[in-house]
């Protein structure tokens, strides 16, 4: 099986994964707002989804360099897909309430936890690194297709059909997806020349996270970005739906604004390649910082739908920028053996804002209200712009990456691997995804 053949595959299977993702999340905080009218209580459904990245993220990094990363993947699918299963056919039998909604969100989140960070390592072992950008704008823009383009009005439907449905239907996709990574052959572990402790994994990873002095700041950018952004989402749906809400929305109205958001994604996934060879990386993260002011600051200053959506569609594409070459950016910068543990290092730190951004909006928002926290959100924000101009790339040996022509360290994989070569001018990209009906997920 060559190459291509292996990253259609995988391709495939996270395609469906994406699909599951935005129905289960799009469908998780309507179903929530016909049982609570609490912003904190709906916010928690976010902090229960996005947990696991914190208490457990850098073991899994751990985990990913050691054991398979295919057959991590599939289990985590399977893991996936079981859960819902079960709680599908115990909402069936007693209804779908608050307390099964958040383990819903707990287990899900716990398996995206080991999905996507075996998935950021696996993609190099099947692409070449000249290719990595195009490969990983093709995921990202699949990645929000499926998540908002379909997911975000197909998952309001389904809540309308049913709660046993609009959880049944992600479970299938879950399954669905580890049914065609079964199909996917060879074996993609790195082979472990010495024992080491659990602990000096993660002191290694963290270090060479830490060296590197782009990834470094880019690990701060991500902290804030995805803290205000959570916070954003997590309390968005309440300033957005419903009679009293500021604009008044239906579901099916939300789920269009998140359309138009996956708009300005795929766009800017489909243009990453291009813009990173011609624009500065500090200048596509400095219009990623201000695209996301405007984000929020427009629901606070003018309360409009139509205004709303012009806003998402920028900061959208922006942000799609800045994620697709900074994660192709990482991936080329650190040797195979090392991708597990700096991804999870990076995600530890930067999803860990998640959680808090979440739980740090919904109690802000109750206290004053939704659009006055987002003007708060606009100004932290742009407290960024001082770190973004001042970025600039290193080069691959302050990465803690080997010179080129000296391997990366042995991997046992169906492919040979060979020494990943840094991406032209994608020294600082941005981290994060853009504004999505997931919360806004950042760099997958």
């Amino acid at each position: 099986m060559d190459t291509r053949s292996q990253f259609s595959r995988i391709w495939s299977a996270t395609s469906m994964t994406n699909l599951a993702d935005g129905l289960f999340l799009m469908a998780v905080p309507l179903i929530a707002v016909t049982v609570t009218s609490s912003p904190a209580l709906i916010a928690g459904l976010r902090v229960a989804q996005t947990l696991p990245w914190f208490l457990f993220g850098l073991f899994v990094g751990v985990l990913v360099d050691r054991v398979d990363r295919r057959r991590l993947m599939l289990a985590a699918e399977t893991l996936r897909g079981v859960a819902l299963l079960g709680i599908a056919v115990t909402a069936a039998v007693t209804g779908l309430n608050l307390p099964l909604l958040y383990v819903a969100a707990l287990l899900v989140g716990v398996a995206e936890t080991v999905s996507e960070t075996a998935a950021h390592a696996l993609v190099p072992m099947v692409v070449e690194p000249e290719r990595l950008p195009r490969a990983n704008g093709r995921l990202f823009g699949t990645q929000m297709v499926m998540n908002d383009f379909v997911g975000a009005p197909v998952g309001a439907l389904l809540v309308a059909a049913g709660t046993v449905v609009a959880v049944f239907a992600p479970a299938g996709l879950y399954l669905a997806a580890a049914g065609v990574l079964l199909t996917v052959r060879g074996r993609y572990a790195v082979v472990r020349t010495t024992r080491t402790s659990v602990l000096a994994d993660v002191r290694e990873g963290i270090g060479t996270l830490v060296r590197n002095r782009t990834i470094a700041r880019l690990t701060v950018y991500a902290v804030v970005t995805n803290l205000v952004n959570t916070a954003f989402f997590a309390v968005f749906v309440v300033f957005a739906v419903g009679s009293g809400s500021a604009l008044g929305l239906s579901g099916f109205g939300y789920s269009v604004l998140i359309i138009v958001a996956a708009v300005g994604a795929v766009s800017g996934a489909a243009a990453a390649g291009r813009l990173a060879e011609r624009v500065p990386p500090r200048h596509l993260l400095t219009g990623a910082v201000l695209a996301l002011a405007i984000c929020f600051v427009t629901p606070f200053a003018v309360p409009n739908a139509v205004a709303v959506g012009a806003a998402l569609l920028l900061s959208g594409f922006a942000t799609a920028v800045s994620a697709v070459v900074n994660t192709s950016l990482r991936q080329s910068l650190v040797p195979s053996r090392l991708l597990g543990r700096v991804s999870a290092g990076f995600r530890f730190l930067a999803f860990g804002a998640r959680p808090v951004g979440a739980l740090a909006g919904g109690i802000v928002a109750q206290a004053l209200t939704p659009g006055r926290l987002f003007a708060v959100l606009a100004v932290v924000v742009l407290s960024l712009v001082p770190l973004t101009i001042r970025l600039r790339p290193e080069s691959a040996a302050q990465a803690g990456r080997p010179t080129p022509g000296e391997p990366a360290g042995p991997v046992e994989s169906a492919l040979p691997v060979e020494p990943a070569a840094p991406v032209a001018r994608a020294g600082s990209a941005g981290p994060t995804l853009p504004p999505s009906g997931t919360g806004g997920d950042h760099e997958r």
